[in-house]
């Protein structure tokens, strides 16, 4: 299969992964992606800028949480944290294939957004009203 068949496959992955998450990925990010055209380097922006908005969601989340909950659970919470970090990184690693090209480069970049995103939800929705 040549690159650019490889490219545009990964652009429809990624579009539909996008609209899949769109409840917990921005607007701009699947707007982002749809402007892309299936340029690599543009999407490769795309989820950069995305993962730097998600990433700032789920830190202000965990905060927001950790403030919220006990001295045990506060512990507990971290615990939680630094394991899912070391799952995300293990996970998201495995889909860049070293023999891969650009498309897995892609897709273990797409994996760290879409899963940032889910656990920013999760800990957002495990923060109880006060």
């Amino acid at each position: 299969m040549s690159r650019v068949a490889v490219v545009v496959l990964c652009f429809i992955a990624l579009t539909q992964v996008s609209a899949k998450a769109e409840e917990q990925t921005s607007k701009a990010y699947a707007a982002c992606l749809e402007k892309s055209g299936g340029v690599t380097f543009a999407m490769q922006a795309c989820i950069a800028d995305e993962f730097e908005r998600q990433d700032k969601r789920l830190n202000a989340a965990y905060k927001a949480l950790i403030a919220a909950v006990s001295e045990k659970r506060k512990a507990e919470l971290r615990d939680v944290q630094r394991k899912w970090i070391a799952f995300l990184d293990a996970n998201c690693r495995f889909y860049n294939d070293p023999e891969g090209g650009t498309g897995d480069r892609l897709a273990a970049n797409e994996c760290r957004v879409t899963h940032t995103a889910q656990r920013a939800t999760e800990l957002e929705n495990l923060k109880k009203p006060q």
